[in-house]
This record gives C-alpha cells, sequence and structure tokens, in this order.
C-alpha cells in the first residue's frame, strides 16, 4: 500500500502512552510501550555498543529510539541516530506529541529516490551505520524499506 493513501489514528496503551496505530497495525504495544521499547533496546545491545552511529527503519512514537538512546549514551560519547520514516502523516504526529532529542535527524520521504538525494543522509549512510529494523513500522511499509535496503 502506498505510504500516502494510510490510515492513522491515536490510541492510548494500558500504561497511558499514546500509540499510533496504521491502517490497523499499532506501531508500539498496547499495553506498556515503554517496556516493550526496553527490551528492544536491550536486544541491540551488541549493535549499539559497537558504533555511536544507527540508521533505524521506522519511527512510530520513537518509545524504541528513546531507549536506544540510553544504551549508546552509556557507551559513546557522541552519537547520531538517523531515522527513515516514509509516512509524513506518523512523522508530523510524533513531532505534535514528542520532542526531538539531541542527536536525531528524520528523514521522512514517500519514496526512495528522494531520500537517496538527501545529502545529509549520503553523508550519513557513509559512516556505516548499523541498522537497525523497527519491525511495525517495517511491516506497514514493506515496499518502501525493501526498496531502500535493495
Amino acid at each position: 500500500m502506498d505510504s500516502t493513501s494510510n490510515f492513522l489514528r491515536i490510541t492510548e496503551a494500558k500504561s497511558k502512552e499514546l500509540v499510533p496505530v496504521l491502517n490497523g497495525t499499532p506501531l508500539h504495544s498496547l499495553h506498556n510501550p515503554r517496556r516493550e521499547a526496553e527490551v528492544f533496546a536491550n536486544n541491540h545491545l551488541a549493535q549499539l555498543s559497537k558504533t555511536p552511529n544507527v540508521l533505524i527503519l521506522g519511527l512510530g512514537f520513537a518509545y524504541h529510539i528513546e531507549e536506544m538512546i540510553k544504551v549508546i549514551k552509556l557507551r559513546h560519547k557522541d552519537y547520531h541516530i538517523g531515522v527513515i520514516e516514509p509516512n509524513k502523516e506518523v512523522y508530523r504526529l510524533w513531532e505534535s506529541y514528542q520532542k526531538k532529542s539531541k542527536g536525531i535527524e528524520i528523514y521522512c520521504s514517500k519514496n526512495v529516490e528522494e531520500l537517496y538525494e538527501d545529502e545529509n543522509l549520503c553523508r550519513f549512510l557513509l559512516k556505516k551505520p548499523v541498522v537497525i529494523i523497527h519491525q511495525p513500522s517495517f511491516d506497514c511499509s514493506k515496499d518502501f524499506f525493501t526498496k531502500f535496503l535493495c
């Protein structure tokens, strides 16, 4: 499905955090998104320890990114996290509810060609960041992310 034709809404998790739901798919846990994010970051501990440069495929409401920042800060003085989000409405919604953390750059585009025209993203990719997939976001935009990775 094209990222411009997605249906996006917000729901509240049992833990009271807000969770975006894209085409019926919650982008985070509907029980406790912060706990889910802690587990997610811990599952990537080895990767996050190796490099201060991380490329995340999928923004959601960035609970997973916040937790990865905590892990990275323990191991690296400086870090750079790039996030690719193909759905501009997800990005706008996140931006209206959350504040952007230092060291994060969001690359939002509805097509891959436009992403590769972004000089900042290309310079960042030359640093060979570790690539981490936020699975719910990836699943909602599988064609986009697959094309980006190929």
